[in-house]
């Protein structure tokens, strides 16, 4: 932090999970972070102005990147999925272990 006059300086780093929507981005459930820079300028002993600066390029591509994990999981795990039922097993997502599917005779 550096002070100087009626203004304050801080350079702020920010961590989350990203758990909702954000930025166009589905939830993934992932910690984000991003840095940013913020100008506090005060009058009479309280905060009068606030200018922020966030890396906002560096969390969307965080964001964008855990999407595209998330789809190529998502894409294992369907093609893992058909894969065992073919052989006869399914797949329980739940826990995922592969449990035999008994087969029906007729």
């Amino acid at each position: 932090m550096v002070v100087e006059g009626n203004k304050a300086f801080v350079r702020l780093q920010f961590v989350g999970r990203h758990t909702s929507a954000l930025m166009g981005f589905p939830p993934t459930g992932q910690v984000v972070s991003w840095s940013g820079a913020t100008e506090f300028t005060c009058l009479n002993g309280k905060i009068a102005k606030v200018w922020e600066l966030g890396d906002m390029k560096s969390l969307e591509d965080q964001l964008q990147h855990q999407c595209q994990q998330a789809a190529l999981e998502d894409e294992l795990r369907r093609g893992r999925q058909s894969q065992q039922e073919d052989e006869g097993y399914y797949y329980n997502d739940d826990d995922y272990h592969y449990q035999e599917r008994r087969r029906s005779m007729y």
